[in-house]
């Protein structure tokens, strides 16, 4: 551990950190002087706020990819050119869903720094539903995005040599694809090092979900066809901590697992954390009712987005929407469980203080995932059945 310490202390140096984004800022802004501050550290990257001092006022975020992930520098080397991806799933946003999204200044591929706007007052749309606030627009801007984003970019509308380019390019974000196999699809059924959930008391139902055959030979086929169906170009990693928002604004950022997934993706794991908020409503004092009615409106918007671009001769839109709508309700389930017991846990759950409380709430969102998994076709057709369960 001590000469990982070491390892880690050597590798990064804050000032010259900082000294990089200066001189990225002023070759890009000739003759413009910035104050810097770090606004934010992660496991992998670093972000920055950056203040012109001049007249006309300018702040912008700058995100700072390190070359190693921080928790163990040595066990996990990453490319620094992988903040690529995060770039081009912007420019690709951009051309379908531009108001959804913080406007790109400059992507600095050699020393791994995307510069974008500073989006306020803006603040994560998590934090804004753990403390009761409610967004009357939510739910049609992001249905909307998923809509747009989702078919402008698949292979029902790109021409076949536009859509097996990107499919191309994103497949090469092979470590954030990894990550997503791994963490989402593999660990969290099987017995992980890397798995961690409220012990004892989760202890039975985790080794029942673990030894279910039938659950998890469905989560494998779910993990087969996101490997190996590139249909559309997926956030990777599209939930309440990657919105940011205000009453009447919202934005999708941090797409650093972008890669071409199934359609579903992207969806099953925004609603399952929708899901999640609802089924922790209780100890957070929040909105059970208007949580859980977000899953339903999200979806009739995607829906609704979705099929008015719908141009594809050869596939019936309703037999689309419905393939979706049922791998959906399955991703929603896969995405609790790996946020109860896998490695990555969700604040609407770890923000509970009472620890029976906890342990409860815990409980009913492990079943209902199992329920989410085993009866998506015949229990929960469509988004309201959802809607209905989680206030009942």
């Amino acid at each position: 551990m001590h000469l990982i310490l070491i390892f880690a202390l050597i590798t990064f140096n804050p000032i010259i950190e900082v000294e990089q984004v200066q001189t990225a800022l002023e070759e890009h802004y000739p003759g413009e002087t910035w104050n810097i501050k770090e606004f934010g550290d992660g496991n992998i990257n670093y972000i920055y706020r950056a203040e012109n001092t001049q007249k006309g006022k300018k702040t912008i975020l700058v995100k700072k990819a390190l070359d190693y992930a921080r928790i163990d520098p040595v066990a996990f080397p990453l490319p620094i050119g992988r903040l690529s991806f995060e770039h081009q799933a912007y420019v690709e946003y951009q051309k379908s869903a531009p108001d959804r999204i913080p406007e790109i200044y400059f992507y600095d591929e050699p020393n791994g720094m995307l510069a974008m706007e500073y989006l306020s007052p803006h603040i994560i749309l998590r934090r804004g539903l753990l403390e009761g606030k409610k967004y009357p627009l939510l739910a049609e801007h992001l249905g909307s995005f998923l809509g747009r984003s989702l078919y402008l970019t698949s292979k029902y509308h790109l021409s076949d040599a536009n859509w097996q380019e990107n499919v191309a390019y994103f497949a090469d974000n092979t470590e954030m694809r990894k990550i997503i196999e791994n963490l989402n699809f593999t660990h969290p059924f099987q017995n992980s090092t890397s798995n961690r959930w409220t012990s004892p008391e989760l202890d039975d139902i985790v080794l029942e979900i673990q030894q279910d055959s039938e659950l998890k030979s469905l989560v494998h086929a779910l993990k087969r066809k996101f490997l190996n169906f590139p249909e559309a170009l997926s956030h990777g990693d599209l939930h309440t901590g990657s919105v940011l928002v205000t009453k009447y604004d919202t934005r999708v950022f941090d797409t650093e697992f972008a890669s071409y997934a199934p359609i579903s993706f992207d969806i099953g794991m925004l609603l399952a954390n929708y899901a999640m908020a609802s089924i922790a409503s209780e100890a957070h004092g929040t909105d059970k009712i208007w949580l859980s009615s977000l899953i339903s409106s999200t979806w009739e918007s995607f829906e609704t987005s979705f099929t008015n671009l719908w141009a594809n001769d050869e596939i019936s839109v309703d037999e689309k929407i419905q393939e979706i709508w049922q791998d959906t309700v399955r991703l929603m389930g896969v995405e609790i469980i790996r946020r109860t017991i896998g490695v990555a846990h969700n604040a609407d759950f770890e923000k509970i203080s009472d620890r029976p409380l906890k342990a409860q709430i815990e409980r009913e969102a492990l079943e209902f995932a199992r329920e989410l998994i085993l009866e998506s076709s015949d229990t929960f057709t469509d988004a309201y059945e959802i809607e209905a369960r989680l206030v009942s």
